[in-house]
């Protein structure tokens, strides 16, 4: 059986291998952030085994590649290089099977399928016992015996016996899987990197099959790995080829169709962004003069460059990276998107056109037209956005929004004051900048005025434009009175933040503006405005521009606050009739942010919503000059919001206060906040429902925390929170015995930079306490806290109790008598104790699921004990399944109990011609047939015949009131009594019908 399932499961890789080919594209070494720590004699195997799907990374986008591996990822590895499922597509079909055989490899366990697959083909055997030790350390020596396993080195025997390790060298030896390890102790674990080698050394070791005659030879009907499994024909070294649209040189594997499977980018010898002498490529290189290299201009051949001496080559803003072989030149353009098409498809649902992006690009410095191109990929831009763009084939090739910004020309080259070449621009606001060799510019500049800059990746200017108007914000306005004459000055601000102070006011027109006086302070009624602006004789004339207004007036609680989020800006009012208002902003929208109060206010200039902080806002005022619904120009007036991420363990605050302007009523909350790598205790507050605090207004908590958690909080610097986002808690599949790694949900996080806390009380208030990454199991559920790169910084074990009651309408003399201590998450340690009265069964046991993932259904539960029917029973209820909300356990009263019920007949009875009728609504029996007389025996047996639960029964002489047993019914003064376990009667009346 044990060599039937090896064919099998060899046919099976053979399926796989047809119909999951690998294909290039797949995450690479370089895409690790710690691919630097990769030993440079191992960077080539890692960056194949990491393609190939074979040995990725551990999540968190690291590779680690000093690590260790464990037995059960020793099972992934053998599973994907022998079948080339990489994805894990089959692997809950070998979950049973072998897996089962042993105790520690439960069938729901993410590895149970890969030791399934592994054990089945004989790959992998156990340590004794029955246990497979899925956590366990892995060795070199395990490591190689399963790999050689794989290529063919599989009877029975085969590295088995004290020596095994001996014969394990010998071997791995002789097929050169050993080939390039360094200072390795194989008896010892082994390391991520030093695996990938052996994996790559077996993918191109000849696979073998074993004959008696012969021994171990060649297999003559399969190659390797690489071209059995993988579809790969390229021998080990690979080759060198043009790996993307820009010509770049790599080592690539290729499959059958010449398709690149494997793909190793070269590094570049040196790399240019700006004009650079030859002797300095010359020197950086290494080198020889006279070497003649090929060039490649975005994307087409160029000619060839010569290595030498003299003269310079590349271009500002040009990328220009050269290799032993050749040139690459990238060059990068400004365009401006156009339109957003979505993809469309037929009836039949056939793609007929890509989704795709279009912009208007501007190739060529001479020329003011541009040149419409599309862009097949996604990017978060909208219709207007200025972009940074590359372009080869004819097509886009990527795209990012240009950094935008406002400013002074103040330098040109030349004597003329007013250019017509971007070239010549020298300075910006007082600042030296350089030109990229493409950009582009309006018809003219003139120095002293101001335009909006684009810059590209490098920092160089690509591209101006034009302010469309002049408008500006007053932030202090006062007069003075000299000889008996009146004028006006005060501090203008600009839409680039640039300020005139003391400037010289001849007018300012300002609707239903008061007289302004010599104080400032008391003139706030022309500040917080947008005018329109002219000079006339060195001073300002101002009047009101035609903007919208989102919101405009004093503070007040709840009134506006400004969330940007893709290119939206919402100005939202809780508590005003404000509602939302939606402004769509474009990369070119120019924005003025106040952040302080005028007089002497502090503001901050934006062109573009990218780095467009999220506001407070006293005031948004807006305008869409060419009505294209992309807002042009937005002022807003308020204080930033910042984010924090706290852990509340406690939902109710620890105190109310009414403070701040105006009058608020403030709720206090505790919580845990990671600063500097520890958790300290801190508060945040809670803005409670309501207008401004009063005795006759009751206030109730306005916030939406009502369990524990981890949240991020939004707040002003008044400390009111304006957005609560709450963080899902994540399940722990298996963690490293160090601690340092664990996978959760399927993804293997790295733990060993994070702060560890346990939290254990109800979901609304709790404790935590210190905690140690080795405290988390199977069994753990985590809330994760991570930095801005996606690091793990913060875990929080949480410990929710769960309870355990009665259901609704128990009898009070049922009794809870022993409950373990439940957790959510987590299995019982010891089983629940029940006492339940006489009449009653146990009906059923469920754990509700209110937060969790699954449900626990009734027979999910087990009992062990006997119901003692008339009196008290002693129960216990246990179950393997874990537990995710309180037990509820219902009763049912034994029918029998408190049932007076006869059955309700309608039916003939042979008993003397003579049938009954029972009416349970109103307590009466009705007795048909054809005699006159019914004998007393006659009726109680069909009663009692019919009674449902056998209850008692009996007849009574109403003038005696005592039980009759024989003789005629008398219909008059006889009745029926029946009695329930719990006593209870009910008297049914007696009628004769012939």
């Amino acid at each position: 059986m044990r060599n039937l399932k090896k064919v099998l499961a060899l046919v099976l890789a053979l399926v796989m291998a047809m119909s999951l080919m690998v294909t290039a594209g797949a995450t690479s070494l370089g895409d690790y952030k710690d691919s630097a720590s990769v030993s440079p004699e191992y960077a080539t195997a890692v960056d194949v085994a990491t393609q190939l799907g074979i040995l990725e990374g551990v999540g968190n986008n690291t590779y680690a590649p000093q690590g260790n591996l464990t037995r059960a990822q020793l099972a992934t590895i053998t599973y994907r290089i022998a079948t080339g499922d990489v994805t894990d597509v089959y692997t809950d079909n070998f979950a049973g099977g072998a897996a089962a055989s042993f105790t520690d490899t439960p069938a729901d366990a993410w590895y149970a399928g890969y030791v399934g697959y592994a054990a089945d083909a004989g790959y992998l055997k156990g340590v004794g016992e029955g246990l497979y030790k899925p956590n366990s350390t892995l060795t070199g020596y395990q490591t190689l015996a399963a790999l050689l396993r794989v290529i063919g080195y599989n009877q029975p025997g085969q590295f088995t016996g004290p020596d095994w390790t001996v014969q394990v060298a010998q071997i791995a030896t002789e097929t050169g899987i050993l080939n390039g390890l360094k200072n390795v102790d194989l008896n010892g674990p082994i390391t991520r990197e030093a695996t990938a080698l052996l994996i790559y050394n077996a993918l191109f070791s000849d696979i073998v099959s074993y004959t008696p005659a012969f021994g171990y030879q060649n297999d003559k009907k399969a190659d390797d790995l690489a071209t059995d499994v993988f579809g790969i024909v390229t021998d080990k070294a690979g080759e060198t080829d043009s790996i993307d649209v820009w010509g770049r040189p790599g080592t690539v594997w290729k499959n059958a169709k010449g398709e690149q499977v494997v793909i190793i980018a070269h590094e570049a010898l040196a790399s240019y962004t700006v004009e650079t002498k030859n002797c300095d490529i010359y020197a950086d290189t290494d080198l020889k003069a006279g070497t003649e290299l090929a060039v490649c201009t975005n994307g087409a051949a160029d000619g060839t460059y010569t290595v030498k001496n003299t003269g310079t080559y590349g271009a500002q803003g040009r990328l220009t990276e050269v290799y032993a072989d050749r040139v690459v030149n990238i060059d990068t353009y400004l365009a401006e998107v156009t339109a957003i098409n979505a993809e469309k498809v037929d009836s039949r649902g056939h793609v007929t056109a890509k989704a795709s992006i279009e912009a208007d690009v501007y190739m060529s410095a001479a020329s003011e037209s541009a040149t419409s191109l599309k862009y097949y990929e996604t990017a978060n831009v909208v219709v207007g956005d200025m972009v940074l763009v590359t372009v080869a084939k004819g097509e886009i090739q990527s795209m990012e929004v240009a950094k935008a910004a406002m400013g002074q020309l103040t330098k040109v080259a030349g004597a003329a004051r007013t250019v017509t070449d971007i070239q010549q621009v020298q300075g910006i606001s007082n600042e030296a900048v350089t030109v990229n060799h493409t950009a582009t510019l309006e018809p003219s500049m003139t120095v002293g005025l101001k335009y909006i800059y684009y810059y590209d990746q490098y920092g160089n200017v690509i591209g101006a434009a034009n302010l469309a108007k002049q408008y500006a914000v007053l932030d202090s306005l006062y007069r003075t009175t000299t000889a008996g004459t009146s004028v006006a000055n005060g501090d203008v601000v600009f839409f680039d933040a640039s300020e005139d102070v003391d400037a010289a006011i001849a007018r300012v027109d300002h609707d239903g503006a008061p007289a302004f006086g010599t104080d400032k302070q008391y003139n706030t009624e022309y500040y917080y405005n947008v005018y329109s602006y002219a000079e006339e004789d060195g001073a300002y004339l101002l009047s009101d521009a035609d903007f919208n207004t989102a919101f405009h007036g004093e503070y007040q609680a709840g009134s506006v606050y400004m969330m940007v989020q893709g290119g939206v800006a919402e100005a939202k009012a809780d508590a005003s009739n404000l509602g939302v208002k939606t402004l769509q902003l474009s990369n070119s929208t120019q924005i003025l942010l106040q952040s302080s109060l005028s007089p002497d206010g502090t503001f901050t200039s934006y062109v573009g919503y990218k780095d467009l902080p999220s506001f407070e806002c006293l005031n948004v005022q807006y305008i869409d000059e060419n009505n294209d619904g992309y807002i042009d120009y937005l002022y807003a007036c308020g204080v930033e919001l910042t984010a924090r991420t706290v852990f509340v363990y406690d939902v109710t605050p620890i105190s109310t206060e009414v403070t701040g302007y105006p009058e608020l009523a403030l709720a206090t909350v505790k919580a845990l906040e990671l600063q500097n790598g520890e958790l300290e205790e801190t508060t945040f507050t809670v803005l409670y429902a309501g207008d401004e605090y009063s005795d006759e207004t009751a206030v109730t908590p306005n916030h939406v925390i009502d369990r524990i958690g981890l949240y991020e909080i939004v707040e002003s610097e008044y400390g009111y929170y304006y957005a609560v986002e709450d963080y899902e808690y994540v399940g722990v599949d298996s963690i490293t015995n160090d601690g340092l790694r664990a996978e959760i949900e399927g993804r293997f996080e790295a733990l060993d930079n994070a702060v560890f806390a346990k939290y254990e009380g109800s979901w609304t208030k709790g404790v935590v306490s210190d905690a140690e990454a080795t405290d988390l199991n199977g069994e753990s559920y985590v809330y994760l806290q991570r930095d801005d790169d996606g690091n793990v910084v913060a875990v929080y074990d949480i410990w929710v109790k769960l309870g355990v009651k009665f259901a609704e309408g128990t009898p009070a003399d049922a009794e809870i008598t022993s409950v373990p201590a439940l957790y959510m998450g987590k299995t019982m340690k010891a089983p629940i104790e029940i006492e339940i009265p006489a009449y009653y069964d146990l009906d059923k046991v469920e754990a509700a699921d209110a937060m969790g993932p699954n449900d626990l259904v009734t027979g999910d539960f087990t009992r062990s004990g006997t119901d003692k029917h008339n009196e008290k029973s002693a129960l216990e209820i246990t179950t393997s399944k874990a537990l995710f909300g309180d037990v509820v356990i219902t009763l049912k009263a034994d029918p029998k109990h408190d049932n007076t019920n006869l059955v309700t007949m309608n039916d003939p009875a042979n008993t003397r011609n003579i049938y009954v009728v029972v009416d349970n609504t109103n307590h009466k029996v009705t007795v048909k047939g054809l005699l006159p007389t019914v004998n007393v025996g006659d009726l109680m047996q069909l009663i009692d015949t019919e009674c449902e639960y056998a209850q008692p029964v009996k007849l009574y002489d109403n003038t005696t009131a005592t039980p009759k047993e024989t003789g005629l019914i008398d219909f008059v003064n006889d009745y029926i009594i029946v009695t329930a376990e719990n006593g209870n009667t009910q008297k049914y009346t007696l009628e004769l019908k012939l």
